[in-house]
């Protein structure tokens, strides 16, 4: 799958992941301030969110995640990873570990994987 991508700048690069419900605008104010500090921000619009479409399989972090993963390994020099709440799991799922010599992940406020049954605590809690 190809992401829709905006960029500026030029040098580092810096892949960015928005937030449930936002798309590749939610950092331009942020892409165009640093497109003259040597930084190449590419904004994207995960799978389901703005001009990228949503995949044939349900719609999970590490499917949206590997794009993402597609696209780090396409350019020259290894991305910083940025993502935000949802953008933040997406960024987690494709880790700097799945794709080789990436120098850094970021994560802001990260959406909890959901567990798929309560832990034996929030059932003697709830109960």
């Amino acid at each position: 799958m190809t992401l829709f991508t905006q960029e500026w700048g030029k040098c580092r690069p810096v892949i960015m992941l928005h937030p449930l419900a936002l798309e590749s605008t939610a950092f331009r104010s942020v892409a165009r301030l640093r497109a003259g500090r040597d930084v190449h921000t590419i904004s994207v619009d995960l799978p389901g969110f703005g001009r990228t479409p949503g995949p044939d399989a349900p719609l999970t972090p590490a499917c949206m995640a590997e794009p993402v993963i597609e696209l780090a390994r396409s350019l020259a020099t290894p991305p910083v990873v940025l993502g935000m709440s949802m953008g933040g799991r997406v960024a987690l799922e494709a880790r700097p570990a799945r794709f080789e010599a990436a120098p850094c992940l970021s994560a802001a406020s990260p959406a909890a994987a959901r567990r798929s049954k309560p832990s034996s605590a929030s059932r003697a809690a709830s109960g």
